[in-house]
């Protein structure tokens, strides 16, 4: 069932069938808005913990990137071009990479996410 899309009515109808009306099996609630009891049990916990807003889709995206190029590190590149380029020399991902091993930065990124920084 991954992947599968709840119509926003069906949610709605969930929240309030279960809320407005206590009698008839889940069941039958769940055969009737066309439903599985999965779905069923995850959006009425989801609209008792917040509300209508709980109906709506959360967002997949990740909170946090773990590969992701670390703000100081941006700083460090954007600077070493800057540096690069009002000295007169060639200011390119490879040079950047250079310039900040000479520097004896330990973790210096690759050519290509300097470019991709930049």
């Amino acid at each position: 069932m991954a992947g599968k899309s709840v119509p926003m009515e069906a949610r709605l109808q969930v929240a309030f069938v279960s809320m407005l009306d206590a009698e008839g099996t889940v069941a039958a609630k769940c055969a009737a808005l066309g439903i599985g009891r999965d779905s069923y049990y995850r959006y009425l916990r989801r609209f008792r913990a917040r509300g209508v807003e709980g109906l709506l889709d959360d967002s997949s995206r990740p909170s946090r990137s773990p590969t992701a190029t670390p703000a100081s590190m941006v700083a460090l590149i954007v600077a070493t071009r800057q540096e690069l380029a009002a000295a007169g020399w060639d200011h390119g991902a490879r040079s950047i990479a250079a310039r900040l091993r000479r520097a004896g930065i330990v973790d210096v990124p690759q050519p290509r996410t300097i470019h991709r920084v930049l």
